[in-house]
């Protein structure tokens, strides 16, 4: 469908223009649609709808010159027999299709029918029934063929009885049949046009556009009936009609014999009236300046004319006609009317006009946004704002929002637009900036355009980011540290890369102008006299202020480590903040990552409460670890647990148990022990289990307990559990209220039945040495000092150095299996070496 462009300007001395009541000039503004009737909803519910209709749906419908009124049915049989006008369609049995007076025909040999559904539409008081029929001359045995049939209303047929085969029209009024035959025998094999009416009191029946017969004994409205429409058989299936079905049409009142001769002169086309008018619903608009209307016309006229309400009546504005399709605007401005429709009469002006309607309504004048500049917000230098994200706001009117219009609000932060809003009504609007700003003052206004291209700018103003880190003494926390040298390192983006930006200051501020006020950085502060600090700062937002130690002061070196048992503080991104308090207040005075080595060192004032607080940079999850008062060098660890946070001071209790071998014997009497000895935290409880298990049961073989750090003993019986896992595991508890369980795993053999084996005085050797990593190492000696006696006792008896190296690999491969200080790293480089130097001495 053709539309009519949004913006539309006034246009003068092309149509011939009639104004009732005088009317000012166009306006030269810009013009917008103020309201509009576009849609076939719109157009239903026109206050004038007389000889025209409305067609299609959405913005795809129209309201045309209607045909001639009354229509009910109308079948084409152009392949189907569906309804053109209504949703009486019929249903085809049998028959075949061929050419007809206007496109296709139906074909039926008498035994074939097509059946249209009772329905209300076609129990109808008066009647026009207009058909065109090619009888092939059959005549049924015993009755009439019947070209369509509503039993008890009304009723199309060749009478053949009297061997004339003339049509016959029949209607049933007040239960009674009365007939009308025509003078001439229906010709076979040629299309013939019939048409009968009956309007109450008088019946006609037409051939080929001319009267041929009329019936005045029928008095009142035609009888309903339930049986459906038939064509082709009567409504019990006799008395087949054997020929040619084409255009069928009911109307609901009597046609006239103008109409016959139009539809024996036009097959397929639906006759239009004379004239036909259309006065639309009410507009409600203010500051009209035009009206307009799409058209499309062929052999028709349209005059459109523009009527304001005056508060008691429908007053004429203007009026213009025309002949030719287009958008038509009509110039109502200088008006004060609020209420207006469109009138639209068309007239017939030849044969098979176009008369349509596709939209129609009213232009108004638009104006563009206003902004309120002394509403701008924040618009000061005199304090920064406090946190991230920035709230810009303004006050936005427009006296185009009373129609529904909305505004486009651009945002530009430093020359650049940073976002949009919609404003849809008078008042303030607002737009939140979320991302990173630069430290330092921001200049920021806002643009409006509105969807007439009108465009409005604020004045500039301006607010100030956070962009000063001030040092302060930490002993004296209100005296600034002048004369400083700051490294400043920040993570500039998400894949961890780091710029560094190097600021010196002279009176205790540093300068932080261009770098991100909400991005977290390590300052790394030198001044002299002072201890060097690495501190952790969050964002400008959060720190503005740093301390430094005086060298005078006191201190104990402490490094702290972390073990995260959670997967929440992954030591790459968690940051240790040591903070202390100052001014009534905790402050960071130390922090950094504890990254790849998993350490921080710090070097803390002596004697003095401090607190620790753990912070994942990634995720933002804080947890204050607890207070720490350094009163001697030392190493602290961090233990994260889902149960809560524990700071160890230096090493916890450590558990030994012998043998330490990963494999025994199944023998009885086969000794075990287990020592604790004491860390830094007293060890207030802690008990020994062991348990055999197998793949079906699990034996608990000793339980034992001990208030004091020492050693627990037991002679176990073993025998017979050579398939079986000894499992010890040992728990301990410190007053500190940290606990822990070390589970050991021994794989039981079967027992060879050598007390005096070299392995068991080996064992028995290596138990003399102190527990722990000295044991370990301990044992690892012994297995390659008999490695060694093995090598020197092959060698010995045999020449061959690649037997020796070859007993030495096999030796060292004994010990790792059975676990005793050979790992299999030190097997796999062994065998690797001795099998390089044979090849090389083979000359491989």
């Amino acid at each position: 469908m053709r539309r009519r462009a949004i913006v539309l300007f006034a246009i003068f001395g092309v149509y011939l223009v009639t104004s009732v009541v005088p009317v000012g000039a166009a306006t030269t503004a810009d013009l917008a649609v103020g309201s509009e009737h576009t849609t076939d909803s719109d157009f239903s519910n026109a206050e004038t709808l007389q000889n025209v209709s409305v067609s299609g749906t959405g913005e795809a419908a129209s309201v045309a010159l209607d045909s001639i009124g009354g229509g009910v049915s109308r079948w084409s049989f152009d392949g189907d027999a569906t309804d053109a006008w209504a949703n009486n369609d019929g249903s085809v049995s049998g028959g075949s299709y061929s050419t007809g007076v206007d496109g296709q025909a139906i074909s039926l040999s008498g035994a074939d029918k097509v059946t249209v559904a009772d329905s209300g539409s076609l129990d109808v008081s008066d009647i026009t029934f207009s058909t065109w029929i090619k009888w092939d001359g059959t005549t049924p045995q015993l009755y009439d063929p019947v070209v369509a049939d509503k039993y008890g209303s009304y009723q199309v047929a060749i009478d053949s009885k009297n061997g004339n085969s003339q049509l016959r029209w029949r209607v049933w009024v007040g239960g009674t049949k009365y007939d009308i035959l025509s003078p001439n025998s229906v010709p076979a094999d040629t299309w013939v046009h019939y048409m009968g009416t009956y309007d109450g009191s008088r019946m006609v029946l037409y051939r080929d556009g001319s009267q041929v017969g009329s019936n005045s004994s029928p008095s009142g409205a035609i009888d309903s009936s339930a049986n459906g429409l038939t064509f082709g058989q009567d409504f019990n299936g006799d008395n087949g009609y054997s020929g040619s079905i084409d255009v069928s049409r009911i109307y609901s009142d009597a046609k006239s014999g103008a109409i016959a001769a139009q539809l024996h002169s036009n097959p397929g086309t639906d006759i239009a009236l004379d004239y036909g008018t259309y006065v639309s619903a009410n507009h409600s608009v203010s500051d009209a300046k035009e009206m307009f209307a799409n058209l499309t016309l062929s052999n028709a006229s349209a005059t459109v004319r523009g009527e304001g309400w005056t508060g008691a009546q429908w007053q004429p504005v203007t009026s213009t006609s025309y002949s030719t399709s287009g958008n038509r605007t009509l110039d109502i401005s200088g008006t004060s009317y609020e209420t207006w429709r469109v009138n639209v009469s068309f007239v017939k002006t030849g044969g098979n006009p176009t008369a349509e309607l596709h939209d129609e309504g009213i232009l108004v004048g638009t104006q563009p946004s206003s902004i309120d500049n002394n509403s701008l917000s924040p618009n000061t230098t005199s304090s920064p704002v406090d946190s991230l994200p920035v709230t810009l706001s303004a006050t936005v009117s427009d006296p185009d929002f009373v129609n529904g219009d909305a505004a486009t609000v651009h945002w530009f932060i430093d020359g650049t637009e940073r976002g949009t809003t919609t404003a849809t009504s008078n008042g303030t609007t607002t737009f939140t900036v979320s991302d990173s700003l630069a430290g330092g003052n921001h200049f920021w206004h806002l643009e409006v355009t509105d969807q007439y291209g009108h465009r409005t700018t604020s004045a500039t103003a301006q607010f100030v980011t956070p962009a000063k880190l001030r040092i302060f003494n930490e002993t004296a926390p209100s005296t600034l540290v002048d004369s400083a040298t700051v490294e400043v390192r920040m993570l500039t983006n998400e894949t961890g890369a780091v710029e560094v930006f190097k600021r010196n200051t002279s009176d205790g501020v540093i300068n932080m102008t261009g770098l991100p006020a909400d991005k977290p950085f390590i300052v790394v502060a030198e001044a002299d006299g002072y201890y060097n600090r690495r501190i952790f700062v969050p964002s400008l937002y959060e720190t503005q202020s740093i301390y430094l130690l005086p060298e005078t002061e006191t201190v104990s070196d402490t490094i702290f480590s972390i073990d995260d048992y959670t997967g929440n503080y992954p030591s790459d991104d968690t940051v240790l903040l040591v903070q202390r308090p100052l001014n009534g207040n905790y402050k960071t005075v130390l922090g950094d990552y504890f990254g790849a080595t998993g350490e921080f060192p710090a070097e803390l004032a002596y004697n003095t409460r401090h607190r620790l607080v753990l912070y994942n940079v990634k995720t933002g999850e804080k947890r204050i670890v607890g207070t720490y008062t350094p009163l001697t060098s030392s190493t602290q660890t961090v233990i994260v647990t889902p149960k809560g946070v524990t700071t160890l001071e230096d090493e916890p209790p450590s558990v030994v148990l012998h043998p330490q071998v990963h494999r025994l014997p199944a023998l009885d009497g086969t000794d075990i022990s287990v020592t604790v000895r004491e860390g830094d935290q007293t060890v207030t409880n802690w008990n020994v289990t062991a348990s055999l298990q197998n793949d079906s049961s699990t034996t608990t073989v000793w339980i034992a307990s001990d208030t004091s750090p020492g050693t627990l003993s037991k002679s176990l019986d073993l025998n017979g559990h050579h398939a079986s896992t000894l499992v010890v595991n040992v728990t301990w508890t410190t007053s500190g209220g940290q606990s822990a369980t070390k589970t050991y795993r021994i794989s039981l053999s079967e027992a060879i039945g050598n007390d005096q084996s070299l392995l068991e005085g080996l064992a028995g050797l290596a138990a003399l040495s102190p527990a722990g990593g000295a044991r370990t190492a301990f044992t690892g000696f012994l297995a390659m000092l008999v490695t060694v006696l093995v090598v020197a006792s092959v060698g010995s008896i045999q020449p061959s150095g690649e037997i020796a190296g070859l007993a030495g690999v096999l030796t060292l491969t004994g010990f790792s299996v059975i676990g005793f200080g050979v790992t299999y790293d030190l097997v796999f480089v062994t065998a690797v070496g001795f099998l390089s130097f044979a090849a090389i001495r083979r000359g491989l």
